[in-house]
């Protein structure tokens, strides 16, 4: 009897120990996967830009302003980008709009789903949407 209260001390500041540790742990996975999403939109947007200076039009197809990562693929590998990153940092395909003067990539964030309009400002939750448009961030994680 005497060996098991120690026993259950150890197990219960172990407890504790991983109470603390393990949010702090699944937040930094999050914040990671966010500062991934937002390099990869970055590279995305410069090839990107740098097509359109070239071909004086950020338009992709003719099939409309909504654009498969598979046709910006195409239009930008290898010539603009060597290697497409195709998904962010949760592993949802970028969702990507273009116009003759305009382009617009977004990361679905931690939820996968889209968050609808306005896209205004710094965000705080890893659910939110991430957006570069014309060569800005409109919303972003906060502190970045």
């Amino acid at each position: 009897m005497r060996r098991a209260i120690p026993i259950v001390i150890i197990l219960i500041v172990l407890g504790f120990l991983a109470s603390i540790a393990v949010p702090s742990l699944l937040t930094a996975r999050q914040r990671s996967r966010q500062k991934r999403s937002v390099a990869d939109m970055r590279t995305i947007a410069m090839a990107w830009e740098a097509r359109a200076t070239d071909l004086k039009s950020y338009s992709v197809d003719s099939s409309g302003d909504r654009i498969t990562v598979d046709d910006l693929e195409r239009a930008l590998a290898p010539t603009y980008l060597r290697k497409f990153p195709r998904r962010d940092g949760w592993r949802y395909e970028f969702e990507l709009q273009s116009a003759p003067d305009s382009y617009v990539v977004r990361s679905l964030g931690s939820d996968g789903r889209s968050d609808g309009l306005p896209y205004i400002g710094a965000t705080t939750s890893f659910s939110q949407d991430l957006v570069f448009a014309n060569g800005v961030f409109t919303q972003y994680p906060e502190g970045a």
